[in-house]
């Protein structure tokens, strides 16, 4: 057994104590062991905090915050925000993960300010964080809680010499309305946080049950495009660009259509926010290439003069590592020109480039294609742009109705 120990300086130290008995010549014998214990106690407490705190921010981690949430849910009722760091992502790929982790434990210490002694703070991993805030049923509270962690994380992080600036998205859940176990409580936060996400980040949500709506909806629509490039269900439909002046033809822009077995043909309006976040937007990125590459010159050996093919990138094309090879082998298979393939990106993923985005869009204009820059809707323009390769705001395509006229 573990016992408290008195050493002869006085003070206590943790034994573990052995009792035994034997008998020599027909007399009971008793005897004790004691072995002094300090060092593995010692271990066996960092083992769990280690289990129970994230090592950067000294942070409780995903394992206390279940803990704590389990514990809570049993007492009374509680809040939830659930926290995501808008930007990171560019921050840590652009000045390295040294500076990132800096930044992480920045954000921390001014969550723990925000947060006070209304609840505790976590991060559950990477850039999330989670704030349980006990005996809490007022959302007025925790919607103060979110404005002040807002104030707080918009003012810049001095780190290596250089002003950093992120903002965040907060999803906050209620329980018992919100949900009775952990699990209920966690997913709807998550819930409320994507759809804070989804309208651009930099504001707060709470949940709401038709965002387990549409997020069942989400999940069964990105099943169904998984199928539907199985099984060859997109097309490429073609819209004239034609200048004002002359009515010259300019070019062609490819556009996605979905001939789905059971609605019929669908625009992108339908299916396009879902595609590009899904695993196979790069894949379907690159079958689009292709596919553009083969009907400009199909045009062409037809005796169509059309100067280019237009074709709008996913984000996570111009995040991968094998645009170039594919754009590149494209050309080839089709025997075009690079500046016979015009490749555009909308505004927001041209301000989320990263040094990675930068140095493919480089090698892409190392091709000989036509620079090309479209004027941005809200007054932007792309200074350097890459080598057949245009930056314009993103447009609704609902007009196409008739690509023979």
């Amino acid at each position: 057994m573990e016992v408290l120990a008195c050493h002869a300086d006085g003070r206590e130290l943790p034994v573990d104590l052995s009792l035994s008995m034997w008998t020599e010549n027909g007399q009971p014998m008793f005897g004790a062991l004691l072995r002094d214990i300090a060092d593995r106690q010692a271990a066996r407490r960092r083992l769990e905090h280690l289990a129970h705190c994230d090592l950067l921010t000294a942070l409780p981690n995903r394992n206390a915050l279940h803990a704590r949430l389990a514990e809570q849910l049993s007492i009374g009722p509680c809040g939830l925000l659930a926290l995501d760091l808008d930007g990171f992502k560019d921050i840590n790929d652009t000045l390295g993960p040294g500076r990132g982790d800096a930044l992480l434990a920045g954000v921390a210490q001014r969550l723990v300010k925000a947060t006070e002694d209304l609840g505790l703070v976590t991060r559950p991993g990477g850039d999330e964080f989670a704030i349980l805030v006990p005996d809490c049923a007022d959302p007025l509270r925790l919607d103060a809680l979110a404005q002040r962690i807002f104030s707080m994380l918009r003012l810049p992080f001095e780190i290596g010499g250089e002003s950093l600036f992120v903002d965040t998205s907060i999803g906050i859940a209620l329980a018992p309305e919100a949900g009775g176990t952990v699990e209920q409580l966690l997913s709807q936060a998550d819930l409320a946080l994507y759809s804070a996400k989804a309208e651009g980040g930099g504001v707060r949500r709470f949940f709401a049950p038709a965002m387990h709506n549409r997020s069942e909806q989400r999940h069964r629509l990105g099943i169904e495009l998984r199928r539907a490039s199985s099984r060859h269900e997109f097309e490429l439909w073609f819209q004239p660009q034609v200048a004002f002046e002359g009515r010259r033809l300019e070019g062609a822009e490819a556009l996605l259509r979905w001939h789905h077995p059971q609605h019929g043909l669908l625009s992108p309006g339908v299916f396009i926010e879902v595609l590009g976040q899904s695993s196979i937007a790069e894949d379907v990125g690159d079958w689009i290439i292709d596919q553009a590459c083969g009907a400009m010159a199909g045009w062409r050996a037809q005796g169509l003069d059309c100067p280019r093919v237009a074709v709008n990138l996913f984000p996570t094309q111009l995040r991968s590592g094998r645009l170039f090879g594919v754009v590149t082998a494209a050309l080839a298979r089709h025997g075009l020109a690079p500046d016979q393939l015009e490749l555009e990106l909308t505004e927001n993923t041209v301000l989320r480039q990263s040094d990675h985005s930068t140095e493919l869009l480089a090698a892409l204009r190392t091709l000989g294609g036509a620079d090309r820059a479209r004027r941005f809707r809200h007054g932007l323009c792309l200074a350097q742009p890459a080598a057949a390769l245009s930056a314009r705001p993103a447009q609704d395509r609902q007009g196409v109705r008739r690509p023979d006229r």
